[in-house]
């Protein structure tokens, strides 16, 4: 299973932990990607304040996400959709004999088919002359291996999409 049940934003817990720093990207459950828009919550903020330049995030970027901000409504629908879509787009991948980490992010993290000739670095261009484009994750903090590829979550016809991609390369 690809989802922690019951999975919870650690925002809350700034509360009563002092040193806890939460920062969460906008890109996609916001759809502000281009605008590379993030927030971060800490009783520390200001503090932290005097490491970060004001012009870290550009004034459209600024203006979009106090936008989104102020429909709380549309977040909660669009991270349901989002693990919903994770669900759906791991069990596709298990499917084609992937193993898929678990975890709660707007990706999938996984590992390429014990049986297939491809490295993380050729599946990946191979998708990309298809006009699909998957990140290479053997360099994720970890060394994964050379067989680590990251998914993102997108809505479900690009999803579907990039599993006819995904089974046309395996074929091959």
């Amino acid at each position: 299973m690809s989802v922690i049940k019951d999975a919870q934003s650690l925002e809350s817990l700034t509360e009563t932990i002092p040193n806890l720093l939460v920062c969460k990207s906008m890109s996609k459950c916001y759809a502000l990607s281009g605008l590379r828009v993030a927030y971060a919550v800490s009783q520390k903020i200001k503090y932290l304040r005097r490491f970060i330049p004001p012009w870290a995030v550009s004034l459209p970027g600024q203006l979009a996400a106090v936008a989104a901000l102020k429909n709380p409504e549309y977040y909660r629908q669009q991270y349901n959709i989002i693990h919903q879509e994770r669900e759906q787009l791991s069990e596709l991948l298990r499917n084609e004999q992937f193993e898929v980490l678990p975890g709660v992010a707007n990706f999938v993290l996984t590992f390429l088919p014990v049986d297939s000739s491809y490295t993380s670095h050729s599946f990946i261009e191979a998708c990309k002359e298809k006009g699909v484009f998957i990140r290479d994750a053997q360099n994720m903090g970890v060394t994964l291996g050379d067989n680590a590829v990251r998914f993102a979550v997108r809505s479900h016809v690009e999803n579907q999409k990039m599993m006819e991609c995904v089974r046309e390369v395996l074929s091959l």
